[in-house]
């Protein structure tokens, strides 16, 4: 998918909980469906999913497009390619109003080097960046890739350049999505209580995450939150970069979410392609996320405990690996 939208690609203990808080290749074959659930951003979108075609062509004239909506793959069947008298548009489910308030001024205006391309959000015709609760972005041409972790990684400093200026935002104080929540457990910003097995896997990486210092010139900025699976290819083009969640986090912690999530794909990662300065720091937090991720969902009634427990199991069972190229810190 395109545009802010996840793309094609994508992605029992029992008994009691415990309490924590910590302060400051390895393939796994799985089903891409299930993965793309996993990693993507949808509870307003199960709301929503009713929304048929003649209600998503009534929103996305508002937005400029007259052509007729084809449903995208993958974001929960929420996303809609429209076409335009010169191109397309993505029309998708607004889950933070707030967020697509702040993104519309700040990434329609943003300018990016040529190493990459960024799609970008569309007003209505009265100035409205949200109609019907709902958002739309440019579309990219292009398709997902698996591997090609140069290029990716590439496009990512590209894309985080462009956003270096940019204030932090006021509007993630207020999220309160899984992603959000687990996020801050892995900062050291919020307490991590879940289930056994959960914390099974959690607490000794917090462990090693209180052990672990950032890197001293470690700067926070607007970063992509979930690069993984969401870049696209054409051929003679840059590498696109869609579904922009915004984080305020190192860019050296975007660049470990992909690293840590090359278990679910079928091309493995090289350690060499991923040279930050003080990358066990962030490969900690970026794993310590994705495994809070799980409780946190089963919590919001997104999956079931063992549908978490599988991914918890498997993020577990890869720690080593993860942590292994940078040992020594």
């Amino acid at each position: 998918m395109q545009g802010g939208l996840a793309s094609q690609d994508r992605i029992d203990r029992q008994a009691g909980s415990r309490a924590w808080t910590a302060h400051p290749r390895w393939r796994w074959e799985h089903d891409r469906d299930t993965l793309m659930e996993d990693l993507t951003p949808t509870i307003a979108a199960r709301e929503r999913l009713g929304m048929s075609a003649a209600e998503i062509s009534r929103i996305a004239r508002q937005f400029g497009a007259p052509g007729r909506p084809e449903r995208l793959p993958g974001g929960q069947g929420q996303s809609w390619k429209v076409g335009t008298d010169s191109g397309a548009i993505v029309v998708k489910p607004a889950p933070h109003p707030d967020e697509a308030q702040w993104t519309g001024p700040i990434l329609s205006e943003a300018i990016f080097a040529p190493d990459v391309r960024v799609p970008r959000p569309i007003a209505t015709g009265k100035g409205e960046w949200i109609e019907q609760d709902h958002v739309a972005w440019t579309w990219l041409d292009g398709g997902a890739m698996s591997g090609r972790y140069i290029q990716k990684i590439a496009a990512a400093r590209a894309f985080h350049i462009g956003l270096r200026s940019l204030c932090r935002p006021n509007f993630m104080d207020r999220r309160n999505d899984p992603w959000a929540m687990a996020d801050r457990v892995a900062w050291g910003e919020a307490p991590a209580d879940y289930d056994a097995g959960s914390m099974a896997a959690l607490a000794p990486v917090l462990e090693m995450i209180a052990d672990t210092p950032l890197p001293r010139d470690c700067k926070e900025q607007v970063v992509h939150g979930d690069l993984s699976g969401n870049y696209v290819f054409a051929d003679g083009h840059a590498p696109g970069i869609i579904d922009i969640t915004p984080y305020w986090r190192p860019e050296g912690f975007a660049e470990a979410v992909i690293w840590v999530d090359a278990i679910w794909f079928s091309e493995s990662a090289q350690p060499e392609h991923f040279d930050q300065v003080g990358m066990r720091a962030y490969v900690l937090r970026a794993l310590a996320r994705r495994i809070a991720e799980q409780p946190e969902q089963v919590k919001a009634g997104m999956k079931s405990a063992d549908e978490a427990s599988r991914f918890v199991n498997t993020l577990r069972n890869a720690t080593f690996k993860l942590l292994e190229p940078w040992a020594s810190g």
